[in-house]
């Protein structure tokens, strides 16, 4: 078994942090329905998800504003990082700033320290076991917003983690935001290799999300969810199966959303769960658009709020993507919770 540690006082952590309890009104799903090969029916009665989804809308347009030329070592970087950590602590998280610096005498794209900004949510039953999700808020140097790749990814991963923080989970809960993942993944390869050094807890899984929200229900790309192939034999048949029995994907938006998803037993896409599945971590990667390079403005100073609207139809199909983005996110998290760990 393969283990990461977390390594930066969450002993300390799960010693003085109460896990929130689950929300009473959220309502619960019947246990009644079909039979069971992989997940526990027990999942049925986790609360379907309270997301604010115009309110993390208006988060991401007031990020993406107030933070252009998000290049590694800008003042505009560390505004970023300041606002996710300040947002992670408003959700009820322990939020942590890690800064490295490249290595002495070392050659490096990174002329300045870089960050890794991640937050805490300790288990009740299981501490040690972690479920993680990722996201990178720095920018490409030839971009200048940055809406789409990727403050979309941080938006989602963010309204996720203010999501779960009013679920009781059995693991502990990690969402990470990456910086210097436009310069070679840096910081999230630092993350794990340090990590490693120290072996303390367990990733049992990972979840990116990099350029999302230009997706179906919005918009007519599907919503792909990549599987890293290391542990394809586990994640494929967990997944296949929460969709098909867990999931009321045409809730609000209709039948043609039961079609949204496309699971490909692929994960060829670079971006930082990649260090993890490098690590032997499974891993899963949510994604609008099949390359990045589907996306007209990836990379380009044409990346802005208002191209991401046009390109998706309009903010209201731009919502429904992302929503469904951090619907799924939910209850895959939900579902790694409820079993047991599984890494080799």
């Amino acid at each position: 078994m393969r283990a990461l540690p977390l390594f930066l006082g969450l002993a300390l952590v799960l010693a003085g942090c109460a896990t929130p309890s689950a929300t009473p009104d959220a309502g619960t799903r019947p246990e009644e329905g079909p039979s069971y090969e992989v997940l526990p029916a027990s999942l049925s009665t986790m609360p379907e998800p309270a997301i604010d989804i115009g309110g993390i809308r208006g988060w991401w347009e007031q990020f993406v504003r107030a933070t252009p030329y998000r290049h590694v070592g800008s003042p505009t970087n560390e505004i970023a990082a300041d606002m996710i950590a300040a947002f992670l602590k408003e959700a009820g998280y322990e939020a942590r700033t890690l800064y490295y610096l490249p290595p002495n005498g070392a050659e490096s794209p990174v002329a300045q320290g870089i960050r890794t900004v991640y937050g805490v949510k300790p288990g009740t039953q299981n501490p040690d076991h972690v479920i993680g999700w990722v996201a990178h808020y720095d920018s490409n140097q030839a971009t200048i917003y940055a809406a789409y790749d990727d403050a979309s990814g941080v938006a989602a991963a963010l309204e996720l983690a203010r999501v779960l923080a009013k679920v009781e989970t059995n693991k502990t809960l990690m969402p990470i935001f990456f910086d210097a993942e436009e310069v070679g993944l840096v910081a999230s390869q630092y993350f794990v290799q340090q990590a490693l050094a120290r072996g303390d807890v367990t990733f049992d899984l990972v979840i990116g999300h990099d350029m999302t929200g230009i997706n179906c229900p919005g918009h007519e790309w599907p919503m792909y969810q990549m599987i890293g192939e290391n542990y394809l034999d586990v994640l494929k048949p967990v997944m296949s199966e929460l969709y098909e029995k867990f999931l009321k994907l045409d809730v609000g938006y209709g039948e043609e959303a039961k079609n949204c998803i496309v699971i490909l037993d692929v994960h060829d896409r670079n971006s930082d769960e990649r260090r993890f599945k490098e690590a032997d971590i499974p891993i899963i990667r949510m994604a609008g658009g099949r390359r990045a390079t589907d996306y007209p403005e990836y990379h380009k100073p044409g990346d802005t709020i208002e191209y991401v609207y046009e390109f998706s139809g309009g903010p209201e199909n731009y919502e429904k993507g992302l929503h469904m983005v951090i619907y799924t996110s939910y209850w895959s998290v939900l579902a790694f919770d409820a079993l047991p760990s599984y890494t080799r």
